[in-house]
């Protein structure tokens, strides 16, 4: 095999990360998860050459280590979650999107521990009508509310009113009985009209 070919993985695995940490987007993690891979790979190789050792207690002690480096990974990002949770840290980075404590999103594994979106939209079935208008500035949580609409979990007339479309926001106001934010930050919303805003939970109704 050519040598440059053996380190084309290792040069990707240093591009990927600069590349990601300059991407400025609201999925940026996501594409951490090519260095995740080529990371992943490279140990394997390194382990499956460590195997060839000859020196049994030597060969032994390096597998040992990797071992707990693996197991470390988990309990990292665990104790990361709880150390700043718990202090507050980093609040501009985590965000206050509603339902969703930033920290456990960024921190821990989505499959068990995210759910913001599936509590927006109970919320949104205990407080917005049939055929409520729902301002959503944030179109990532828009998406959901529309998902959410498309199998039935929330009702087709629900009227939902992303960040790029508030025109005429008076109008439509006076046209629906009952007006609903879903905040950017649940703590310091930006009402589109002046009124009497109710928080229910965290999420704010318009009163007359």
């Amino acid at each position: 095999m050519p040598r440059w070919f053996a380190v084309a993985p290792v040069a990707e695995l240093l591009i990927f990360p600069v590349f990601a940490v300059r991407y400025c987007v609201v999925d940026q993690y996501m594409f951490f998860f090519p260095a995740y891979v080529l990371l992943a790979l490279l140990a394997g190789l390194g382990a499956a050459r460590i195997q060839r050792w000859r020196a049994l207690s030597r060969r032994r002690g390096v597998l040992a280590a990797i071992l707990i480096a693996v197991l470390f990974t988990p309990a990292f990002y665990a104790g990361s979650y709880i150390v700043l949770r718990d202090r507050e840290l980093l609040p501009g980075l985590v965000g206050r999107k509603p339902f969703r404590d930033g920290y456990r999103a960024f921190l821990l594994p989505w499959g068990v521990s995210e759910n913001s979106a599936a509590s927006l939209n109970e919320a949104l079935r205990r407080h917005a009508d049939g055929d409520a208008l729902v301002f959503c500035p944030d179109s990532m949580m828009a998406y959901g509310i529309r998902y959410a609409q498309a199998v039935g979990q929330l009702p087709s007339a629900l009227d939902v009113v992303d960040g790029g479309n508030w025109q005429n926001v008076e109008q439509q106001i006076r046209n629906s009985p009952v007006a609903v934010l879903v905040p950017r930050d649940r703590d310091n919303p930006v009402f589109p009209v002046a009124g009497h805003w109710q928080r229910l939970e965290d999420v704010y109704e318009l009163h007359p």
